[in-house]
Parts: C-alpha cells; sequence; structure tokens
C-alpha cells in the first residue's frame, strides 16, 4: 500500500533529492575547480531566486485564504446573530 504524505513533505523530499543530485553531478563533472566553483555559485543564486519566488507566492495565498475565512467568519456570525434575535 502506497503512503499518504503531504505536499510540504513532499516538496521537502523533492529538493533534498535535488540537492544530492547536484551534489553529486558537481563532484564528479569534469570541469575545472574555478569553472566548477562559478557553477555552483550561479547554481546557489538560481535556487535563492526560486525559494524567494515560492516563499512570496505563499505569503500571497496564505494572506489570500485568512481573508477567505475571516470573511466566512463574519459572514456566520452575522446569519448566527440575525438567527438568535428571531429566536
Amino acid at each position: 500500500m502506497a503512503e499518504n504524505r503531504s505536499t510540504t513533505e513532499t516538496m521537502v523530499l523533492l529538493a533534498i533529492g535535488g540537492v544530492v543530485g547536484a551534489a553529486l553531478g558537481i563532484l564528479f563533472a569534469p570541469a575545472p575547480g574555478k569553472e566548477t566553483r562559478e557553477n555552483v555559485g550561479n547554481w546557489l543564486k538560481d535556487q535563492k531566486e526560486k525559494g524567494e519566488d515560492m516563499w512570496k507566492e505563499g505569503a500571497e495565498k496564505l494572506a489570500a485564504k485568512k481573508e477567505q475565512v475571516k470573511a466566512a467568519y463574519a459572514a456566520g456570525r452575522e446569519s448566527y446573530l440575525s438567527n438568535s434575535e428571531k429566536s
């Protein structure tokens, strides 16, 4: 039977696999040290930018959900109060 994993857990495992794969690729790459260091630096910069983009996107989604929950709470509270006044 397959395990059910959360999206976060899957993303973390995917990131770890990517880092391990990149490290192995760099270790076994037939490039000079200076070129390899430049490649690693560029790769790290790209990953940082991707991470920042993902963080920003997640924060935006969280803010949208927060507003959605606040609106639902307000509507539910208003409905409750109006129904309790009628009783």
